[in-house]
Order: C-alpha cells, then sequence, then structure tokens
C-alpha cells in the first residue's frame, strides 16, 4: 500500500525550523460497523444470515494448545467473506484464539466452511467464552458492503499435568540397622515438571527418611527421577508412612499437583538372620469390573517346630484403599507344620492395574516374634456397552430421516449416560434429536439414541458417533466410551432451483434474473405454477418482484432444465435491499402425476437510491 500528501510550509523568519508529522493510518477492516452479535448463533443482517456450531474442544493440558473447529453455514442467497474471529471480553477468552480455518474463500449460499479454534489454559478447571465471528457480503467490484457478526460458544476444560509416584518397600531390616531404597518420579504428563515439596506423613513418618537432591532440574516429559529413602527401624514389626510430591509447571501460576505414596518397611529381632519362621502366599484376584468385588486368599504356612500365634494383619501400601481382609481360617493358633489361609477382597474404584502388600505379624507372649510380607493385586477393568447403528433410507438434500442408536449394557454394573458427539466432515448433516438413555442403564439393558440424518450434500455421507457412559465408585468417576459409525446416501430432491441475481438498480429501472429450474428425477417433471411470496428481514417486498418470462411451459425429461426470468423494479430514491420469495410448484410423474413438489429459493435485490444519470 502507498500514498502521498502534501506539506505546505509558510516561513515567518530566517533560520532552520524543525517539525514532525504523524500519521494514522486506519485499516479498512475497523472502518466496519460496530457489530452486535446475533442471538441462538445465528446471524441476521438482511440479506447476510449464517450460522455457527459450538466448540467444546474437551481436556487440554496446561502449558499446551487443543484445537477445534465452529462450522459455519451460509443459509443466506449471497456469497459471503470470511473477515474476522475472536474471543468477546472476558476472563477466560484470552486462553482461547480463532483463525480463519478453511474459510479463506468465498462461501456459496448452503455451503460450509469452519472457523479454526485454539484453547491454551492457563490453569484447571472448565474454561468458557465466545468467539466473535464476522462475515461480509461483496459488491460487484468485490469491495465489502454488509457485515454480519455472530458468536460461537467455546468451551474447554484445563487439565493439571500428571506423574506417578512409585512406592518405597524396605523389605525387613534389623533394628537399629539403616535400610534405603528409592521412590521413583515419572512425568506422564507432555509439559516439563519440577519438586515444589516432599513430605513425609503417618504413624512411622520418623522412621523414614527421603531426600530430592537428584531432581533439583525440571523433570522432562516421559522422564524419570528417584527420591533417595531410607527405613531405620527401632522396634521389631512393620511400619507404615506416607510420602507426599507436589509438582508444578515451571514459570506457570498453575496450582501445583500432588500424589502419594505408601512406604513400608519391616523391622527384625535385632542380630537375627534366619528370619519368620512362617511363609505366604503371593495373590493375584485378577480381573473385576469396576463396581464390583471379587476375593481371594492368602496361604499362611507354619515352617517351625512350634506353634505360631497371629497377632496382626494389615494391608499397605498405595493400593491399600481397594483391598480389605474379609476372613480368616487361622484362629488364635496355627500348628506346625500347619497351613490356613486369609480371604481379601479387591473393590477396584478405577480401570487399572493394583496392587498392595499385606503384612503378617507373629507374637510371642506380648511381644513381636516375627513379621512376612506377600504382594497382593488386582486389576479392574471397566464397564462394557454395545453400539448398534440404525440403516437411514435415502433422503434428500434439504430433508430429513430419523433413527434409532441402540445402546446395550453389556457389564455387570448399571451405567449412566453422559453425552454423545459426532465427528468427521460430514458431522454438520448428522443431529442427536433425543436420547431415551437418561436414567441409569442396569445390566443387560438398552436404551436408545435418537438421531436425525439431514444431508447438506449429495452423495453417501458418514460420520463417527461417539457415546460416552459413566460410572461412579466413592469418588471416582470412570468414563466408558464406545464409537459407531452412521452412514446415509443423499441424493438429490426431485427438482432443484436457482435462485437469481440481480445488478443494483436505480431507483424506477429495472433489471432482471434467471433463475434455473431442473429436473432431478428419472422421470418427467411437469411444472405446475411459480409464486412470489413473502421475503425475510425487515424489508420484504414482493410487490418489487415479477415473473416476466417462463421456458417451463412443457414436461421436463429426466436431467432437463427450464428457466424463470424474474424483473426487479423500485421507484423509491432510497438505499435499500429489498427481498422475496419463489417458490415453483411442479408434479413428478408426467401425464399422471404421483407428487406434487415445491422447492424456493430467496430473492434479493439491490436499490441504489440514485436516480439514474
Amino acid at each position: 500500500m502507498s500514498f502521498s500528501t502534501m506539506i505546505h510550509a509558510k516561513q515567518r523568519r530566517r533560520g532552520v525550523r524543525n517539525a514532525t508529522l504523524a500519521l494514522l493510518v486506519t485499516p479498512i477492516l475497523a472502518l466496519a460497523p460496530a457489530l452486535a452479535a446475533s442471538p441462538a448463533g445465528a446471524a441476521q443482517n438482511e440479506n447476510l444470515t449464517f450460522t455457527v456450531t459450538p466448540v467444546a474442544i474437551g481436556g487440554v493440558t496446561i502449558g499446551t494448545t487443543g484445537t477445534g473447529q465452529s462450522i459455519v453455514d451460509n443459509t443466506g442467497t449471497s456469497p459471503i467473506y470470511f473477515v474476522s474471529a475472536h474471543p468477546n471480553s472476558s476472563d477466560k477468552g484470552a486462553e482461547f484464539n480463532g483463525s480463519a480455518g478453511t474459510c479463506t474463500s468465498a462461501v456459496a449460499p448452503g455451503g460450509t466452511c469452519a472457523v479454526g479454534v485454539s484453547f491454551t489454559p492457563n490453569d484447571k478447571g472448565l474454561r468458557s467464552s465466545t468467539l466473535g465471528v464476522i462475515f461480509a457480503t461483496h459488491n460487484a467490484k468485490g469491495k465489502p458492503n454488509g457485515y454480519a457478526k455472530v458468536d460461537a460458544t467455546l468451551s474447554g476444560t484445563g487439565l493439571a499435568p500428571s506423574f506417578t509416584l512409585g512406592y518405597a518397600d524396605f523389605g525387613t531390616v534389623a533394628v537399629g540397622q539403616i535400610g534405603s531404597t528409592d521412590a521413583v518420579i515419572t512425568n506422564t504428563s507432555s509439559v516439563a515438571l519440577t519438586i515444589q515439596h516432599l513430605y513425609l506423613q503417618g504413624g512411622g513418618k520418623t522412621l523414614f527418611a527421603a531426600s530430592d537432591s537428584a531432581c533439583t532440574a525440571a523433570i522432562a516429559p516421559g522422564a524419570m527421577c528417584d527420591i533417595a529413602m531410607t527405613f531405620t527401624p527401632k522396634r521389631v514389626g512393620a511400619a507404615q508412612a506416607t510420602l507426599s510430591v507436589a509438582m508444578s509447571i515451571p514459570g506457570t501460576k498453575a496450582s501445583h499437583v500432588l500424589e502419594q505414596a505408601t512406604v513400608t518397611g519391616i523391622g527384625t529381632p535385632k542380630g537375627t538372620g534366619s528370619g519368620p519362621a512362617f511363609t505366604l502366599s503371593t495373590l493375584n484376584i485378577g480381573l473385576v469390573t469396576v463396581g464390583t468385588s471379587g476375593s481371594g486368599a492368602v496361604a499362611f504356612t507354619n515352617t517351625s517346630t512350634s506353634s505360631e500365634t497371629i497377632g496382626t494383619d494389615t494391608i499397605t501400601r498405595d493400593g491399600a484403599q481397594a483391598f480389605a481382609i474379609t476372613g480368616s481360617t487361622c484362629g488364635t493358633s496355627v500348628a506346625s507344620g500347619a497351613s490356613c489361609s486369609i480371604t481379601v477382597t479387591y473393590t477396584p474404584p478405577a480401570p487399572l492395574l493394583e496392587s498392595a502388600d499385606l503384612v503378617v505379624t507373629t507374637v510371642n507372649g506380648s511381644k513381636p516374634a516375627g513379621s512376612e510380607m506377600t504382594a497382593i493385586s488386582g486389576t479392574g477393568v471397566a464397564p462394557s456397552f454395545t453400539l448398534s447403528a440404525p440403516t437411514y433410507p435415502s433422503t434428500a438434500v434439504g430433508a430429513s430421516s430419523d433413527g434409532q442408536v441402540t445402546v446395550t449394557n453389556t457389564s455387570l454394573v448399571p451405567i449412566t449416560f453422559h453425552d454423545a458427539v459426532f465427528q468427521g466432515a460430514d458431522q454438520s448433516s448428522w443431529a442427536l434429536s433425543a436420547s431415551a438413555c437418561s436414567a441409569a442403564l442396569p445390566p443387560s439393558g438398552t436404551c436408545s439414541l435418537d438421531v436425525t440424518f439431514a444431508p447438506r450434500s449429495q452423495g453417501t455421507l458418514g460420520v463417527t458417533l461417539t457415546a460416552t457412559f459413566d460410572i461412579t465408585v466413592g469418588s471416582h468417576t470412570t468414563n466408558v466410551i464406545e464409537k459407531v459409525a452412521l452412514t446415509g446416501n443423499a441424493t438429490l430432491p426431485p427438482v432443484s432451483l436457482t435462485a437469481p441475481t440481480f445488478a443494483p438498480a436505480a431507483p424506477g429501472a429495472a433489471v432482471t434474473g434467471t433463475a434455473t429450474l431442473t429436473n432431478n428425477s428419472s422421470g418427467t417433471v411437469t411444472f405446475e405454477k411459480a409464486v412470489i411470496g413473502a421475503g425475510t428481514g425487515s424489508l420484504s417486498a414482493p410487490g418489487h418482484f415479477t415473473v416476466t418470462q417462463n421456458t417451463c411451459t412443457t414436461s421436463l425429461t429426466a436431467g432437463a432444465s427450464c428457466t424463470i426470468t424474474v424483473q426487479f423494479l423500485d421507484k423509491k430514491t432510497v438505499a435499500e435491499s429489498p427481498t422475496a420469495t419463489l417458490r415453483v410448484v411442479a408434479a413428478v410423474g408426467g401425464t399422471n402425476p404421483v407428487e406434487m413438489v415445491s422447492t424456493s429459493v430467496g430473492l434479493a435485490a439491490q436499490d441504489t437510491g440514485t436516480p439514474a444519470a
């Protein structure tokens, strides 16, 4: 861009003079009128109309960026052009951003494009805002001559980074000796993390010590770091504490993330090395559905030459809350060489592998005689359900068909519907119209999701429906996700009608435009009538439009077309853009009609308000 300006200087006295010229250049876009957002996601500005879809980006880790799209649908009668997409002012708006996406060229009437949206959360929790999307129409010279704005609702959830903290098990350590091991930190998130602080809690915390001297630098994604641990037992028996580690993202104000791990050890009599006089078998309970329980037995075998009296049996380590001792055949004393069993029950709160330790201590009178520890484990599996896809009939563009996706709960616990979303390039042709899955779905129960197929274009259209159901155990909610592919065949309507276009007209000057009627069926179509009706917006003026010529007087064979000429005449000396509707009625089936069909297009013209010279 270039321009020039002229500067005039008037000399009042001799000598050198200095001055500064400041030019303020305003982009032409800034001269566009301030636009208020239209309600319900639909812009209305005379002949310029479009809709946008909401954007739910989902969970995004703090410090990273997630993306989404808002589908723009041109519901007007003229091509529209992208102007801008910016978050509106709000406390969370700065975490969202908009871009042109695929809307880089003209969007034809009935066409769609996708505005890009990005989300970079600064902290955890739900975020929401609105995106002001502005499009414009162009005049014959390609210059904007009308603007409209609509707000797309935005949402996303900031997710805290994650890491795992391994437990520390010292096994047996003689009283007065020092045992050592490591608790391993693994950064499982996509951003680097640093340790804010660590500390020990619990009844045995004074017997353990922890140091993060090897973890002073930021831990990269996927990297590990060792917390050095020591155990110094002061008495015989099992000891336990909880190690807590808090980590955060360097350079952010986001809240820290806390993880905890169990630290265990067993103190044995000073100077003895023979160990306990009994053994414990390991136990793997196997697969258990979340919300149910499974159990197994640990065998206690007395390997000494005298009877053993069991003092205590406890479960320790990270997964201890999912396990419980629910029975025992050991009584108060186990004879030499004899065995008994301790029953352990596993109730998984989430679908994951969990493990813990069962610690058994024998006593001699009131004093501990020996302790032994064995591993117990179980795997929680998520509930399951299936989705069955409906079969849709061939559906004309502009029409719709309904179908039901059947949900069957194939698990052993009730599940609750959470949401259903569509994904794919054709998602604008599908909608969830109703759900009969509002109540908890019992085992083997079924419910249905009503899905409407309303094609926007011709051909075989497909979409993926992702359904999410929940199960809550205590304070933990597990999401169960299944997907199903939906397809539909979209055909052209029996007849289609293209909208005429009109050149700008001076008051009193008539201009014409041509609408084309096409037979898309395989049979014969007979024209019945063409009617001018009310238009859209505040300037509906059907009286300014007249059908002046019609070549649709004979039957149309398959694939044939004819034209209808419409005249626009406005005598007002006021610049305005009147609208109307052209509706055509035809009979499909030739001389013995089997179906009467109608199709409509909008009419939009422009009165310049300036009389012709």
